[in-house]
């Protein structure tokens, strides 16, 4: 089993996509195991009311053809929700809600003061083949935002990882537009969480209730792949290229 300690922060999520990535690099599901590992690493980060300075321990363990990931501290446990249903409300939690989509199976245990929160995944006969390395995500800058002016509108081209620690910045960036249509570039977006998502839906309903616009360009990566999982395309304006109105 592969395991690694780390402080209990905002930015764990990324330190613990980036040991995954290492165990299981070539896993034909690791685009899923990254996703669902990082969301059982907010609820931690987010929920277990763990005091400063704690860590929290991720595993990855081979059961045959399935893999085990394991998020494991001395925090406060939860209970599996009776319902896990998606929503396109910004203030909606869907983190847990995107792992019981991912994993084959999921769950919580606790005893003895220590919770370890786990997910199983396999190999599904749509994996056509095995996923060529990603062991070297995000060792480039976790976040670059870009603005540039086309036409008659601004266009923020976004590269990196939108999480729980690096969303605020795409907040700040999207502040000044009260009012105004902005273009949101999201196809250099190499990976984006539920804190990513929840961002999006939050500014778009202000720029909406404020007479301004939000539109997003995703392609075919790893945000398009999120709001199809998660139900919430519909509420954006979406959009594959940019097109910019005259």
């Amino acid at each position: 089993m592969s395991q690694l300690a780390i402080p209990a922060r905002r930015s764990a999520g990324a330190v613990a996509r980036r040991a995954v990535a290492t165990w299981i690099a070539g896993h034909p599901r690791l685009d899923d195991a990254l996703l669902a590992v990082t969301e059982l690493v907010n609820n931690a980060v987010i929920h277990s009311g763990l005091p400063s300075g704690s860590r929290l321990t991720v595993g990855v363990e081979p059961d045959g053809e399935a893999l085990r990931l394991t998020v494991a501290h001395d925090g406060v446990s939860f209970d599996l929700p009776d319902s896990l249903r998606p929503s396109t409300k910004a203030e909606a939690s869907r983190g847990l809600a995107i792992v019981d989509m991912i994993a084959d199976s999921w769950g919580v245990e606790s005893s003895g003061g220590a919770v370890s929160a786990w997910f199983e995944i396999r190999p599904r006969k749509s994996d056509a083949r095995i996923r060529e390395g990603s062991s070297e995500m995000g060792l480039g800058p976790q976040l670059v935002l870009e603005t540039t002016r086309i036409g008659e509108q601004d266009v923020i081209v976004v590269t990196g990882e939108i999480d729980l620690a690096s969303s605020p910045r795409v907040e700040l960036a999207l502040e000044p537009y009260a009012g105004q249509p902005v273009i949101l570039d999201l196809r250099r977006v190499e990976f984006i969480d539920s804190a990513g998502l929840k961002v999006l839906l939050s500014q778009r309903s202000r720029l909406e209730e404020s007479g301004g616009d939000l539109k997003l360009v995703v392609g075919h990566g790893a945000v398009d792949r999120l709001l199809e999982l998660t139900g919430v395309s519909g509420a954006f304006s979406i959009a594959e290229s940019i097109e910019v109105d005259d």
